[in-house]
């Protein structure tokens, strides 16, 4: 028989299981060979092999023209643990994600505690993760790691020790004892006796402190704790800051330890640098069990220049792993009643880092960290679910939990059912972005929220009478109409009436309205199937009716020298165009309300014909306007603009009310006219100005003049109209339009967010 290159990566476990004594080769004639597995390397077989145990039936397996059998099975590695992270919690902590680093990790790898296998996720096969439940960190101890293996190979790595640990804070805040003086003397505060060399208990205008006295040190002076903590020290935070008085510089110190008593000490950490004049926190990660106490040591050669120290704060040993303790001091708010929310939960303490979480009756919450003395998170109304109180705290890995505060559930209060009076936009162009829905009506409370066919929408609490919802892209990626509501969940609440909003195919019917080239601010169709939003085209202006709010939502008209005459002034009419069935507003429906009727394009701006002004007093192109406000401000800016067309410039202008509810002579209103009229809260108007020309919208460039002004609808006093001017952006944002929107949209971007500061008269 040839021997010769078969190799066995031999795997002990596995051949066993088919050799458990020994393999057995022969050739067809001629003696038999017996090998011993374990001390083959490789065996090469010609013609044919048979196989059999030495004892027992006979096993045999021909391989007839074959000239050679390789076996290759590869052994586990077995595992081995580097370092774990983190090494230590805190008693009564939530569950933690332990990570592992170690070489030879396999997809079949687990981590144990203390034998038992947890719940583990292959990263590489360097690092592995797994999630330790509260239960394992419910009292203080040690558990053992491992990471085990499975064979063949494998095996358990050695263990590494985690630290369960109660954790104790002592923390100096220098706020009791008294010493005037830098020379060496004891002197006792709230933790124990320290040495203050050099250094005196600060309490003047200049110290930097966190509440009426800091530790402030000259020169290398040093601060001494003449006792011991029992339970060692697990981190330390410090705050330091330069003496305040403007002349003092940079300094620099060190945090030293002993565990003899103060026979001998070392260095905790590196040295600091003071460079600020308000508090900086500098940590030190210590991790000494047993006797300690600390000094801290002033390093720089300045004989001038101080440094204030305060809130020296020392964890206990078993707390280590580089981050604090976190402390609450307060949280906004502290109570709400039952089902009420979402809502903001702002908690404020210390000692927060970014993995901190507010934990809510023991479970954590998605945080947003805001600084290290402020912390965020939602409550949704599922969270207020029976009238009680709520346990909140803040955890961090490896850090501990804080001291509780405790959160008060009301019974709740019977809301009322909401009503819809109407919202903005009420259109848009199918493929349309994402925009904000603004809902009016009335009472609104903070758990109300709009339904987008029956499915609510992301809503904002503005105030009783207003919400804002987020509309997401994909809601108008189709051509239809949707249903609009708002839901007001239980105790009591409801839903209000629906309303009908469009989403149109952006193909608008052409139209060469002159007052229209900038374009349609919202997509108005002369379509009775949109009665919030139908357009009225004339050659004077173009309107976008609201038969709902018996007003327009705007009036959009061209202004140029050549409407500019003398025709003398029409008088106020019912406009009888409206569709069949609809409220036509009559001119004494104002009469006795203490607002006037408001023209949107202004009467002075069509005066080259009769008939051109007389179109200009239908009541489709009127709001209720208070006289303070339409007679002051309002007014000589309308002045102002035909100045400017006068002077040989072409303007176009877009003007339109906004919300509901305006103060006029009999007081505050939200409609007259048993309710067919809405009082708008706000007027707004935009004007771009260009000079006398043809093809506007081309003529349109990043420096094209744009006046935005926002007013109330009220008594006032008024200022000069110029003190109102915003950007276009902002009454976009207000009213949901899109203005000048045949511009291109890289101009209008530039255009649209400029704050005119041009002249005003």
């Amino acid at each position: 028989m040839k021997i010769r290159s078969l190799l066995f990566a031999f795997l002990a476990i596995s051949l066993s299981s088919l050799f458990p004594q020994g393999l057995i080769v022969h050739e067809h004639t001629g003696l038999k060979d017996t090998v011993v597995i374990s001390t083959v390397d490789s065996v090469t077989f010609t013609q044919s092999m048979v196989m059999h145990k030495n004892t027992g039936s006979k096993d045999s397996v021909a391989f007839n023209n074959i000239d050679s059998v390789t076996f290759s099975a590869a052994i586990n590695p077995a595992p081995a643990i580097k370092t774990i992270s983190p090494t230590t919690a805190s008693v009564g902590g939530p569950d933690f994600l332990l990570t592992v680093t170690g070489t030879n990790f396999l997809s079949s790898s687990e981590v144990k505690w203390n034998g038992t296998v947890l719940n583990t996720d292959y990263i590489s096969a360097t690092e592995l993760q797994a999630l330790v439940p509260a239960a394992n960190i419910a009292s203080q101890g040690t558990a053992a790691i491992t990471v085990f293996t499975p064979a063949p190979g494998g095996g358990s790595s050695i263990a590494k020790s985690f630290v369960i640990g109660t954790i104790t804070i002592t923390k100096e805040s220098f706020e009791t004892g008294t010493k005037g003086g830098y020379a060496a003397a004891d002197v006792k505060l709230a933790t124990g006796t320290w040495n203050l060399n050099n250094a005196l208990i600060g309490k003047d205008p200049n110290d930097v402190k966190n509440g009426v006295a800091a530790a402030r040190i000259k020169l290398q002076g040093k601060l001494t704790m003449m006792f011991n903590l029992a339970s060692g020290a697990g981190d330390v935070s410090i705050l330091h800051a330069k003496y305040n008085n403007g002349f003092d510089g940079p300094t620099t110190w060190e945090l030293w330890y002993s565990t003899n008593d103060g026979s001998t000490w070392n260095q905790a950490g590196s040295t600091v640098n003071t460079t600020h004049t308000t508090f900086d926190t500098a940590r030190f990660t210590v991790n000494v069990s047993g006797l300690i106490r600390f000094e801290i040591r002033k390093t720089d050669t300045s004989s001038t220049y101080r440094i204030d120290m305060d809130d020296i704060s020392i964890s206990s040993y078993g707390s280590s792993s580089g981050n604090p303790v976190p402390v609450i001091s307060s949280m906004n708010p502290t109570s709400d009643t039952v089902g009420a929310g979402p809502f903001t939960l702002t908690v404020n303490g210390s000692n927060f880092i970014p993995a901190s979480v507010i934990v809510w009756g023991g479970t954590q919450l998605a945080t947003t960290y805001i600084s290290a003395t402020q912390l965020q998170a939602t409550i949704q109304p599922a969270s207020l679910p029976a009238p009680g109180n709520v346990n909140v705290n803040v955890f961090t890995t490896n850090g501990g939990s804080s001291a509780p505060l405790v959160f008060t559930i009301n019974p709740g209060v019977n809301s009322p059912v909401p009503t819809l009076r109407y919202f903005s936009p009420t259109t848009c162009t199918v493929g349309s972005a994402g925009f904000t829905l603004t809902v009016t009506g009335t009472n609104f409370v903070k758990k109300s929220v709009v339904n987008w066919n029956g499915v609510p929408l992301t809503t904002t609490f503005v105030s009783a009478t207003q919400l804002q919802a987020a509309l997401p892209a994909a809601n108008v990626a189709t051509i239809g109409t949707a249903n609009v509501s708002v839901y007001t969940a239980p105790p009591s609440g409801g839903t209000s009436s629906a309303q009908t909003f469009s989403i149109v195919s952006g193909i608008l019917p052409v139209t060469t309205n002159v007052n229209l080239t900038m374009g349609n601010p919202s997509n108005a169709v002369t379509d009775i199937t949109t009665p919030l939003n139908y357009l009225i085209q004339r050659g004077q202006y173009a309107t976008s009716y609201n038969r709902d709010r018996g007003i327009p939502n705007w009036t959009s008209w061209e202004l140029d020298a050549s409407w500019i005459g003398s025709a003398s002034r029409g008088d106020f009419k019912t406009d009888s165009t409206l569709p069949k069935g609809w409220y036509m507003v009559n001119t004494g429906d104002y009469s006795g309300t203490g607002f006037s009727r408001g023209h949107m394009c202004p009467s002075a701006d069509r005066t080259i014909t009769e008939p051109d002004n007389d179109t200009l007093f239908l009541m489709t192109n009127m709001i209720p306007q208070t006289q303070a406000q339409n007679g002051g401000p309002w007014e000589v800016l309308e002045g102002y603009c035909r100045s400017l067309a006068q002077q040989g410039n072409k303007l176009y202008i877009v003007s339109g009310p906004y919300g509901e509810g305006g103060t006029g002579l009999n007081g505050y209103m939200t409609s007259i006219a048993g309710g067919k009229i809405a009082v708008p809260a706000k007027t707004w108007k935009v004007i771009m100005v260009l000079p006398a020309g043809t093809n506007d919208v081309s003529r349109v460039t990043d420096s094209t003049r744009c006046i935005a002004v926002i007013m109330n609808n009220d008594l006032g006093p008024f200022n000069s109209w110029g003190s109102y001017r915003v950007s276009v952006d902002e009454v976009e944002a207000l009213t949901g339009f899109d203005f000048f929107s045949n511009v291109p949209q890289a101009i209008q971007a530039k255009i649209e967010a400029v704050v005119d500061n041009g002249p005003s008269n």
